[in-house]
């Protein structure tokens, strides 16, 4: 081997192997080239528009689609499928341009891949002389359907004219113009419409909290559609919203909704009339009709059915439409942890005559109430203490047409425990009522008489009945029964809108009362939370110059964090500053003016799964707060002479 190595092949061999070895190293001096960073779009399919109008033909929405792809693609914002891959899968599909119906609509969105469809009408278009020269008007609605959902998402209704030309120019080339028009126009508007979006959180029954709220511009009564993935799995309705979140009510279920579900707004745009404004030449709006309706049929019809509720007594009816239950301190937000309870009857309430009482479950007390209140009332508290609840339970029997409760039971729970601070809870509400006996299909009869027997035979009825008459030969039919003044019911059991966890206040460590802060300091507190119960609480920091932190004007939140730990919890300064070179008293006196020598900081946890929340305070926070500390400013320097 040394004689070959000393050869020139083997010194050939050596040195190839050597530098073998070496390439690897040698590639990492020298630059590689900066890999380009794709920013995947959403995938956007246009489809043939409508031709509405009396001329033109199907040629005129093809246009349309066109002009919108292009505006659409010069937007930067969405891949857009070329119209012959559009046209090519219409074909495969078996269907014909202009495509109008959902199931068509879902199955082309499918078929290329895109999440997003755009269609829409050529409402009308016309060809105007004027002096020198002539222009083309366009009405145009386009629409952003939702594949998953063929629901209208977005979208726009727009007039547009093309230039006026003087000389032999065609009437199709002022069309194209004024469509490119239209779609520059319609896009402009659809991209800076600012259509929310959000991701469930957590659910009961038919509602769900969401993570968005007036911030993002989530709105009360703003209609939703709930996907997972490509699938529409829900309809919703924004019903309750707050800054930063928003309770929605589900309207229609397909697949059941969960945590981690995208919700988004539906916009649907507006209806184009045909004509052109007489004045301006604007496009017009369609107002939807007011229907007419027949006032005495509709008197009836309402009698008639407020009747049938009252004579039905559906034992299966709801007595309140909203039932909530909310952690607070009690009394005034100052006490002890508690529960809220309150709710808001329903609008037709079963006609009951008398709402009696109100019984009010938790779901650790499996035998009694846990509060019962007057039928007047719309709020109980839960609180710590032991209570004997006085209650009634029926056997279980729910509603009813018949008169088998002359009175309330009279049945006693003693000794009752009250709420633990950190435990989370939920509860059910049900009504006691009681119907006048007469208003009862059977007349309120509790009992009947029994049949007399020989000559003078009739015997007594039962409760409240009548002696029987003398009979003759065999006797005759005795006494009937008594007829209650008021018979008593019980209303089915429902859930409050989502659990409640009563908290301790929360209360501060350092800085100390009426310390001076001149630094950035960590604002320490202790926890909610408990060993026992374990919970994620979020805990939000808050300045006032307003002591009693009444006047939401002067109440800054500084800073928001969530925490599972017990024991002593702090913000620091990188919580509440609100970028690297930001100070705590720059923040301060920026908010509350630079001569502001005091102010007040507290701070209020929740539990981020309670629904919909902590009782809100004067100012809107839903938090169990802390009492406020006072905390000093440095003065400022004088200024230079």
């Amino acid at each position: 081997m040394r004689r070959f190595i000393n050869t020139i092949p083997g010194r050939l061999v050596a040195n190839v192997s050597a530098l073998g070895l070496l390439l690897p190293f040698l590639s990492l001096l020298v630059p590689a080239p900066a890999a380009a960073q794709f920013q995947q779009l959403p995938t956007w399919a246009v489809v043939d528009f409508v031709n509405k109008s009396k001329t033109g033909g199907a040629e005129v929405g093809s246009a349309a689609a066109g002009a919108v792809g292009n505006e659409l693609l010069k937007s930067g914002k969405y891949d857009i499928v070329p119209q012959e891959t559009v046209q090519r899968a219409v074909e495969s599909l078996g269907l014909r341009q202009p495509v109008t119906d959902k199931p068509s609509l879902q199955r082309l969105g499918g078929e290329l891949r895109a999440a997003t469809l755009v269609t829409g009408e050529v409402v009308n278009y016309r060809i105007v002389s004027e002096s020198g020269g002539k222009r083309a008007d366009v009405l145009l609605r386009m629409v952003v359907l939702d594949v998953s959902s063929a629901l209208p998402i977005n979208g726009a209704a727009i007039g547009a004219s093309s230039s006026t030309r003087a000389g032999a120019v065609d009437d199709t080339t002022l069309l194209n113009e004024a469509l490119a028009a239209a779609a520059a126009q319609a896009t402009r508007e659809i991209n800076q419409r600012n259509l929310p979006t959000a991701t469930v959180l957590n659910t009961l029954t038919n509602e769900a909290l969401i993570n968005q709220g007036t911030r993002t511009g989530f709105q009360a009564g703003m209609e939703l559609i709930v996907v997972r993935g490509a699938e529409q799995v829900a309809t919703a309705t924004v019903d309750t919203v707050e800054f930063d979140s928003a309770v929605v009510r589900i309207t229609k279920s397909f697949r059941g909704i969960q945590p981690g579900d995208k919700v988004r707004a539906i916009f649907d745009p507006p209806i184009l009339k045909p004509d052109w404004n007489a004045n301006n030449g604007n496009p017009q709006i369609v107002k939807p009709k007011t229907r007419k309706s027949n006032s005495q049929f509709t008197t009836l019809a309402i009698v008639g059915g407020i009747m049938a509720i009252l004579l039905s007594n559906s034992s299966t009816a709801e007595s309140v439409s909203v039932f909530n239950a909310e952690a607070m301190l009690y009394p005034n937000f100052s006490g002890v942890p508690a529960v809220q309870l309150s709710w808001k009857l329903d609008l037709f309430h079963r006609g009951r005559s008398t709402m009696y009482s109100w019984q009010l479950f938790r779901n650790d007390v499996l035998t009694s109430p846990v509060t019962v209140v007057l039928g007047d009332a719309t709020k109980a508290w839960d609180t710590t203490g032991p209570r004997d609840v006085a209650f009634s339970t029926f056997g279980g029997q729910i509603g009813g047409n018949t008169c088998d409760n002359a009175a309330p039971e009279d049945e006693t729970a003693t000794g009752v425990a009250g709420v633990i601070a950190g435990r989370p809870y939920t509860y059910q509400i049900q009504q006691l009522y009681r119907v006048a006996g007469i208003d009862l299909p059977g007349g309120g009869t509790t009992g009947g008489g029994t049949t007399g027997g020989g000559t003078g035979g009739g015997t007594a009825g039962t409760t409240g009945g009548t002696a029987g008459t003398t009979g003759g030969t065999g006797g005759t039919t005795g006494g009937t029964g008594g007829t209650a003044e008021f018979c008593y019911f019980l209303s089915p059991k429902q859930m409050a809108k989502g659990i409640a966890t009563p908290l301790d206040r929360v209360l501060q460590v350092s800085p100390t009362s009426g310390a001076t802060v001149a630094t950035d300091d960590n604002f320490t507190f202790t926890s909610v939370a408990t060993g026992a119960f374990p919970i994620v609480v979020e805990y939000a920091l808050q300045f006032s110059t307003d002591e009693s932190f009444t006047n939401k004007n002067l109440i800054k939140t500084y800073a928001k964090i969530i925490r599972t730990e017990i024991g002593i919890l702090a913000f620091v300064p990188v919580d509440y500053r609100r970028n690297t070179s930001d100070t705590l008293l720059n923040r301060l006196r920026s908010d509350f003016g630079s001569s502001t020598l005091q102010v007040f900081w507290r701070v209020g946890g929740r539990n981020t799964s309670d629904l919909p929340g902590p009782v809100a305070d004067k100012a809107g926070n839903r938090y169990v707060f802390g009492p406020p500390r006072r905390m000093l400013l440095p003065t400022l320097p004088p200024p230079p002479p």
